[in-house]
């Protein structure tokens, strides 16, 4: 939303500027049309450097009128209005068509509300000085083209009726029909009868009713409604004739002030002040100057786009560095406390401590107690399962005394010559030496003894393997034999020797 403006209103008899800001009125003030009112002019702009400037065009030299065009979207929308725009306003650049709806005929025609200034040297001056001063012009519009706005802030909502006020240029009679602008016209100083004022503008409502209905634009059979905005106590309150039904209401110049929010002293020392309020309000849709000439405007909200966003992510970076630096604080806080907590509990530890009884050894070599423990019982290995298997094997066979049994898990570092070491990690292995007893020397009969001891071993079902390392009679056929008729010494044991491979998968 701008704040500050600068309004103008350009009218025959004079120029007036007002300052804008805050949604009201400042100040304003009034230019003559001559050289040393241009020059006059040019200075006060000093103060309005890179201000937004509404241009109000207040003359008799304005068209307004409705045309219906085929219906037509897009751009053939677009070159039915501009070879229509160039038809009828041929002599002037400030122009415009607004779409206002479709016809009620079967065609369903386009209805298009057009608008001109059809005497272009009335602002061209005071614009000309707007361009050497670089100032962003928002638009240009007709002083017919606020009344809208008085009506919605006066909250008159009549079918048929004609809104009349005075301003610098004359007196002007605005009609809307359904709340719509349809006819405007303006009737200037030098026709009007100050004599007899209640009988002049009696006779200029009369005629812009006839005017209104020659064109069609008023029903005939419908009474007509009268606004008279009296802002600075020049038109009458009553001692009006009409020819027919007419309803009349006068506003002045309190009513407005209280309704608008416009100062009373500027009502009754500017007869523009009020139209330049509405502006200022609320500028109309219908904006009659060419893209070129609103260049500056367009390249200035972007400017104030930037800025603003600019502005909100500076405002939003010190807010999040803010939150940082509070949050920073808030963490120191919460550390001091909790150093001085750490503190406090070493303390109470260390008086506590005092009280415990001698420990055998230090408190580092407890914790590695303590984690060895618990690894030795998360691993979970003991050589129980070797019992069980051989104790199965050996019911079996009474004749086998057991005289060693060695249990092994994982990789063996320390195996001795002869002993068997298993190459995988986790194989969990056992090594049986035994005897068979009693033995008379028949090494058959004790082989046979223990070939069932390795059957009983390999048909549990924990065993992956068993293995023989030692027999009581070497029966390898590349052993060499030897011996002595003449010895008669008998051996009296038969040891033998076997190592049994559990599953990996029933050993973890």
């Amino acid at each position: 939303m701008i704040t500050e403006k600068l309004l103008l209103c350009i009218s025959a008899a004079q120029t007036t500027a007002a300052h804008w800001r805050r949604g009201r009125l400042v100040e304003c003030r009034a230019f003559a049309r001559s050289d040393q009112g241009l020059v006059e002019f040019d200075s006060y702009l000093t103060g309005f450097i890179d201000t937004p400037v509404y241009v109000l065009a207040d003359s008799v030299e304005e068209d307004v009128r409705f045309e219906t065009l085929p219906h037509a979207t897009g751009g053939d929308r677009a070159q039915l209005i501009k070879r229509k725009l160039t038809q009828i306003y041929r002599t002037t650049p400030y122009h415009v068509a607004k779409l206002r709806g479709r016809d009620a005929s079967k065609r369903r025609d386009d209805r298009f509300l057009f608008a001109a200034l059809t005497n272009p040297e009335l602002i061209d001056n005071w614009i000309e000085v707007l361009k050497l001063r670089d100032m962003p012009i928002a638009g240009v519009y007709l002083a017919s083209m606020v009344g809208r706005t008085l009506l919605d802030k006066l909250n008159i909502a009549i079918p048929n009726l004609l809104l009349v006020a005075q301003t610098a240029a004359g007196l002007r009679q605005t009609y809307f029909h359904a709340r719509a602008l349809a006819a405007s016209r303006l009737t200037s100083r030098e026709k009007r009868n100050d004599d007899a004022r209640s009988a002049t503008l009696s006779e200029e409502i009369t005629n812009t009713r006839r005017y209104l209905e020659s064109l069609k634009v008023k029903p005939q059979d419908e009474p007509l409604s009268v606004v008279v905005i009296d802002h600075d106590g020049s038109l009458p309150r009553s001692d009006l004739k009409f020819d027919c039904e007419t309803h009349f209401q006068h506003v002045d110049r309190d009513e407005l002030a209280k309704r608008l929010g416009i100062s009373v002293a500027l009502l009754a020392q500017f007869p523009d002040a009020l139209q330049l309020h509405l502006l200022g309000l609320q500028a109309p849709d219908s904006n009659l100057a060419r893209p070129q000439l609103i260049s500056n405007f367009r390249h200035h909200r972007q400017r104030r786009a930037l800025y603003a966003l600019s502005t909100a992510a500076a405002v939003a970076a010190v807010a999040w560095t803010g939150l940082n630096v509070y949050q920073r604080v808030d963490y120191d806080w919460q550390t001091a406390g909790l150093a001085d907590q750490t503190a406090r509990y070493q303390s109470q530890y260390a008086q506590a401590s005092q009280q415990f009884p001698q420990a055998p050894t230090s408190a580092d070599n407890l914790q590695r107690i303590v984690e060895a423990a618990q690894k030795i019982r998360s691993e979970g290995r003991t050589p129980e399962m070797l019992l069980k298997v051989v104790s199965r094997a050996i019911d079996l066979n009474p004749d086998i005394a057991l005289k060693r049994l060695v249990w092994h898990a994982g990789v063996s570092v320390t195996a001795s010559p002869g002993e068997f070491a298993p190459t995988r990690a986790g194989v969990e292995t056992g090594s049986i030496e035994g005897e068979i007893i009693p033995f008379n020397g028949n090494y058959r009969a004790a082989l046979e003894t223990i070939n069932r001891l390795i059957a009983a071993l390999q048909a549990d079902q924990a065993v992956a393997d068993v293995r023989v390392e030692q027999l009581p009679l070497n029966i390898n056929s590349a052993a060499s034999l030897s011996g002595s008729t003449t010895n008669s010494t008998r051996t009296s044991t038969a040891p033998f020797k076997l190592t049994v491979v559990f599953r990996m998968e029933l050993a973890s």
